[in-house]
């Protein structure tokens, strides 16, 4: 390939606990801390491929997109202070518009970089994997360097201490979903089961699809910096970025 244009420039991949803001952690703040750190480093990582924009992308109760200014709200969560979508949002339209709770976490990961365009893309939790796919690619051919932060929990069903009830075919669907994003293998993600994901309260799923469906076509290294189930659920986070450059 000798073009960047239409093209999936970098993507990392983090989950979206409530807890990653230390202030919501209280006294349990450190353990989440090489969490926290990996996260900060997938995102350095994204933004050095100075993509012409970059789309935060996550579950949500509908497929939706959000323009830059539009605002989180973690007030539930016990953080009064409201997380804005974009570094640079005078004037933008989104302001007001609500992000569900992916996106509002993933805006939180980019508050105070300097960004460049911003926007975001909700997933809702039951589209297929073929709906996923054709999503991603839409996103990827509406501009010609495209980078994504995909916000995403694995199961919540690993343990006797998870949030749901245990069940052994959890840990097996996350090994799926952590060989995928540590070698970059869009294909694995797509061959994830859509209700064995229910099953184990995987909220990524779509959002893992979708971003292989952009990934379509491209030559991509995978990098795994975290893989552990703090309290229970599976947390990956992993960078995948071009292997042929990312020179204009």
């Amino acid at each position: 390939m000798d073009s960047l244009t239409d093209v999936l420039l970098a993507a990392a991949f983090c989950p979206h606990p409530p807890l990653l803001v230390p202030e919501l952690a209280s006294g349990a703040a450190g353990e989440l801390d090489a969490l926290r750190s990996a996260c900060g480093k997938a995102v350095t990582t994204l933004l050095a491929t100075d993509p012409d924009v970059l789309c935060v992308l996550g579950p949500g109760e509908a497929t939706q997109a959000y323009p830059a200014g539009s605002v989180g709200d973690l007030a539930d969560f016990g953080y009064a202070k409201p997380v804005v979508l974009g570094s640079d949002v005078s004037g933008m339209s989104g302001v007001g518009q609500s992000l569900p709770l992916s996106l509002t976490i993933g805006a939180y990961l980019l508050a105070g970089r300097e960004t460049g365009p911003v926007v975001g893309q909700a997933v809702a939790a039951d589209l297929a994997a073929a709906q996923c796919a054709e999503l991603g690619r839409s996103l990827a051919r509406r501009t010609d360097r495209l980078a994504l932060l995909v916000m995403g929990d694995g199961a919540a069903r690993r343990t006797p201490d998870s949030p749901g009830a245990f069940d052994p075919d959890a840990v097996p669907f996350d090994d799926a979903v952590r060989r995928a994003v540590e070698s970059a293998d869009p294909a694995g993600l797509l061959a994830l089961d859509a209700a064995m994901a229910v099953r184990a309260l995987a909220a990524g799923r779509v959002a893992w699809q979708v971003t292989a469906g952009a990934a379509s076509g491209t030559s991509l290294a995978g990098e795994l910096l975290y893989a552990d189930d703090p309290y229970g659920v599976g947390y990956f986070v992993a960078t995948w970025t071009q292997q042929w450059g990312t020179q204009r």
